[in-house]
């Protein structure tokens, strides 16, 4: 008897029924309700991890493209600051630059010279008037700048690091190399732009961050839930383990990888985080955007809470409506198991006679109930499927035209996406080609200048020239005045020389005449003729030669006048040669400034192409998923169409009226 009691307990073939059906009520009410939240809880925090993933992952690529942005825009700052410097005095230096500063947010401003001075800051800190290739700050993140763009000969960005001179906080610099000249031109970043861009947190609740991590794994931006201890002053303060991040995600990021996935953070809880490498020039930083899990799944959390609470109130409301139904069906459901026979066998046409109105009457009306029932829904289930199969076979038709407009669509934007591929092609040839003309602007303005101090020294010359060509004419006028005074002066010479040669003649016939006595002054006489006679030789010979001054001195005078007018017309010529030169050389550095601009603009607009042709490709990416998802949609619609043929023929085996 005892065995018996206890195979009675634990057999449920020695149940009451009773129990049986209490049991039942309990199973059919509580189990569905557990498997379906158990189902809606899975998928619930499937779709919140994925929902959460992919704002993370969102928010993370929106910083990412907001930060390339910024070290673009500052690439481009230093490159339009760079072709200004040019075209600036050297006593505007000062004002023009620290207004520059203070509207685009640089910390300070540097011109450095081939030899490694820095001979202006802007912030005039420590560094000032040192040489920052071989003095103390050489070893600084900006000596090594420095010495990189030197030996590139073009533009540099170099990480976050202490510099001694501006109190030894983190520092970041860019540098371009100004052209034309041995300066290089270097901006010290703040760290505001960033952190602005960073710090923005829509959406992202009371936990969630987005912060940069550097390749030392020390922060590159302020955390907002440790500002304190994780911002940019106190992770190169301090150090890793206890101001930086060291956590899984970094790690993938710096290693290439990018994705979204449950991590310990640098607090040590559990948060979603979604991760990413940027590069910026010679360097890499990692972007991270996370939530605590706790916070993520909160609403997932809220909801099993309450599927629980919820099958706790359905358990006793079950088990109290089941204890109170057995007892009322327990007893008559044999009288009614023929008429629930035929129903099990689909014969809905038979009608049951109720001859009690107690708990067999109820159960009579009950099923007759049910059979009108099944049978009003079994026709409208009927009717259904005929419509259902209809409506299947429609939206076949339909999804069959929707999947040929995509395939369209796909094979249009592929077509686009080629384009602006050759578009941005053919702007990257156009700014080389801009970049080209606008050397050789530089080079024709800077040989043009040659040209005007070659032209302004020949000018100089040719003036010179012709004050000493009409000096020398002037001479050479006197010279002809001269030699002819000279002429002049021979012919008396020559005249008194006849006479003194006449006298000696007559002295000496009178000396002749005079005998003996005379005989000396006849030898005086002779030698007085002599010397008349020379002197008259003499005379010729220097008439000769001052005729040949005179005449030489006349055509020398002539040709200096003809050499003085043509040079007054060589001085205009060179002087309007001069001229034009100046006014070619503002021309030339007015299409030198012009290229400039054209190539600042091409080299923006290739940007913006790639873009756009990142953004086409997203579509063509968006419009294949839709070809898949319509591809799916129809499948479902075939699927459909024969599940509504197979309901079809399900209910063609109920009988719903007697034969």
């Amino acid at each position: 008897m005892e065995k018996l009691a206890q195979r009675s307990v634990f057999n449920i073939a020695y149940w009451s029924l009773k129990t049986k059906l209490t049991l039942a009520f309990l199973l059919l009410g509580l189990l569905p309700a557990m498997i379906t939240s158990s189902i809606i809880t899975m998928y619930a925090v499937e779709d919140v991890e994925y929902k959460v993933s992919q704002s993370l992952e969102a928010i993370n690529q929106i910083k990412k493209s907001q930060i390339e942005t910024f070290f673009e825009q500052r690439v481009s700052d230093i490159t339009v600051l760079a072709n200004t410097i040019g075209n600036l005095d050297e006593q505007n230096y000062d004002a023009y630059f620290t207004d520059y500063i203070k509207q685009y947010d640089y910390y300070d401003l540097f011109l450095v010279d081939k030899q490694g001075m820095i001979f202006y800051t802007q912030a005039k800190e420590a560094d000032y008037q040192t040489n920052i290739l071989n003095g103390k700050y050489a070893s600084s993140n900006l000596g090594q700048l420095i010495q990189q763009v030197r030996n590139t000969g073009s533009y540099g960005i170099v990480d976050f690091q202490p510099y001694a001179p501006s109190n030894g906080d983190p520092a970041a610099f860019i540098a371009i190399p100004i052209k034309g000249s041995d300066i290089i031109l270097a901006l010290q970043l703040s760290s505001d732009g960033t952190n602005q861009i960073m710090a923005v947190r829509d959406g992202m609740g009371e936990t969630g961050e987005s912060y940069l991590v550097g390749e030392d794994k020390l922060m590159r931006s302020n955390s907002f839930l440790d500002p304190t201890g994780r911002s940019l002053m106190a992770s190169f303060a301090g150090n890793v383990a206890n101001n930086g991040v060291d956590t899984e995600a970094v790690s993938l990021a710096l290693a290439g990888e990018h994705g979204v996935g449950i991590i310990k953070d640098y607090n040590g809880n559990n948060v979603l985080s979604a991760y990413d490498n940027i590069k910026i020039d010679n360097f890499n930083w990692v972007i991270l955007s996370e939530i605590d899990q706790a916070e993520a799944f909160a609403s997932v959390y809220e909801g099993i809470f309450f599927a629980i609470v919820l099958i706790i109130i359905c358990a006793i409301i079950v088990s109290l409506l089941g204890l109170y139904f057995s007892k009322k069906i327990a007893n008559p459901i044999i009288a009614a198991s023929s008429f629930a026979t035929k129903i099990a066998e689909g014969d809905l046409s038979n009608k049951i006679e109720v001859h009690a109105y107690d708990e067999v009457g109820a159960l009579q009306v009950a099923l007759s109930a049910m059979v009108n029932n099944l049978r009003s829904m079994i026709g409208d289930l009927a009717d259904i499927a005929m419509q259902q199969g209809t409506t299947a076979d429609e939206l076949a038709s339909v999804t069959e035209q929707t999947s040929a407009s995509v395939t369209e669509q796909q094979r249009q934007t592929e077509q686009v996406v080629t384009a602006t591929t050759e578009m941005g092609a053919s702007v990257r040839e156009i700014a080389s080609t801009t970049a080209n003309a606008s050397n050789i602007c530089e080079d024709i303005q800077s040989k043009s200048k040659q040209g005007a101090e070659h032209i302004e020294e020949t000018y100089q010359a040719l003036i010179s020239l012709g004050a000493k060509t009409k000096e020398t004419a002037i001479e050479m006028s006197k010279l002809r005045d001269d030699s002819d005074q000279i002429a002049n002066m021979l012919g008396v010479i020559k005249q008194v020389a006849e006479q003194t040669n006449l006298l000696a003649l007559n002295a000496a016939i009178e000396a002749a005449r005079a005998g003996d006595q005379g005989r000396g002054f006849a030898v005086v006489a002779d030698e007085v003729r002599n010397l008349a006679q020379s002197t008259q030789k003499s005379t010729k010979e220097i008439e000769v030669i001052i005729e040949a001054i005179v005449s030489g001195s006349s055509a020398i005078v002539e040709t200096m006048n003809d050499n003085v007018i043509q040079t007054d017309k060589v001085q205009e010529i060179a002087y309007q040669a001069n001229q034009i030169n100046a006014d070619v050389a503002l021309s030339v550095e007015g299409i030198s400034d012009m290229v400039a601009q054209i190539a600042a603009a091409t080299e923006q607009q290739s940007v913006t192409i790639d873009e756009i042709a990142q953004n086409i490709e997203g579509i063509n990416t968006g419009t294949c998923e839709t070809e898949q998802a319509v591809r799916h949609i129809a499948e479902s619609s075939n699927e459909l169409s024969n599940m509504a043929n197979t309901l079809n023929n399900e209910t063609k085996k109920f009988r719903l009226t007697a034969a």
